[in-house]
């Protein structure tokens, strides 16, 4: 079924498109249990939509959120999962994002790095580790909006700021 509808309200503009835009992964999948969007960012023609999600088979899949990539050519989609998924994991035993990663914020610096490299994104994300009460602000770094993404190492970069929703930058 296709729905389209689109109004216009103080500036912000509210379209339905094809629904749902992007579904839970099948049983055993990474994101076959809840599927939750964070933010969707543009670079050049494409449109990439960050999402979180977590498995139902905690044997294949243990923890919580893991962030995923969909691509598509208009904000309407048809949106594609990115086949290497996740894109980013919570991070191992014991480590401050242990539990789950969720919420990603992507930027991109630049069109170009004066200083002879590419451009970088930057991926800012909710995490919480096992056993904290807090959750806390990470970020990741890739020369590719679909990764591979490498975690700051001094992360936490913001501790107890709470879930971080997500956002459209355009």
């Amino acid at each position: 079924m296709e729905r389209r509808n689109v109004w216009a309200d103080r500036g912000f503009i509210h379209v339905l498109g094809p629904s749902p835009a992007l579904t839970p992964g099948g049983k055993g999948d990474w994101d076959g249990g809840v599927l939750e969007s964070s933010g969707v960012f543009k670079d050049g023609n494409t449109y990439y939509w960050y999402y979180h999600a977590w498995s139902a088979d905690e044997k294949l899949w243990p923890g919580g959120y893991r962030v995923g990539v969909a691509t598509a050519p208009t904000p309407l989609g048809p949106w594609r999962k990115y086949e290497k998924n996740p894109i980013l994991d919570h991070g191992p035993k014991g480590s401050w994002d242990d539990s789950w990663v969720a919420c990603a914020v992507v930027l991109k610096e630049g069109a170009y790095d004066i200083k002879g490299g590419t451009e970088k994104y930057y991926m800012f994300y909710s995490a919480s580790g096992s056993g904290s009460e807090t959750v806390d602000i990470g970020l990741a770094v890739a020369d590719n909006p679909l990764g591979p993404w490498r975690k700051y190492e001094k992360n936490p970069i913001v501790e107890d700021f709470g879930y971080l929703g997500g956002v459209v930058k355009v």
